[in-house]
């Protein structure tokens, strides 16, 4: 965003987008934390949301206008957002990697029961 682009609809439409890169990032990782496997495309899928993320928390945080609108608009998430925008985005990722669950063990399959022999055998 330019200099001149802080009229308050510019910085509310920015924002806006900004909110839903986070948006999208949370609910990406819930439904990745609800079916984790540890693919390589979920991995690559982790660290497109975390990365999105970063970017726009760094572009907020980067930009003094947007800061305290931002502040104003969500107290809580601004606070988040400084702290996020600072961290490494390798660091970032690795996190949300540790914090996927581990992937279950292919259930075997139960052994063939043995057949009766009614006591004789042969």
């Amino acid at each position: 965003m330019s200099e001149a682009a802080t009229s308050a609809a510019d910085v509310a439409e920015t924002l806006s987008r900004y909110e839903a890169v986070f948006e999208e990032s949370a609910r990406g990782e819930r439904q990745l934390a609800a079916t984790w496997q540890g693919s390589a495309a979920e991995e690559k899928e982790l660290a497109r949301l975390i990365t999105r993320a970063w970017q726009a928390a760094r572009a907020i945080a980067g930009n003094p206008a947007l800061l305290a609108a931002f502040r104003e608009q969500n107290p809580d998430l601004a606070l988040w957002v400084e702290r996020f925008s600072k961290r490494d985005r390798d660091q970032l990722i690795a996190r949300a990697r540790r914090q996927m669950p581990q992937p279950s063990p292919e259930a075997k399959p139960d052994p063939e029961p043995e057949q009766p022999t009614l006591g004789m055998r042969m």
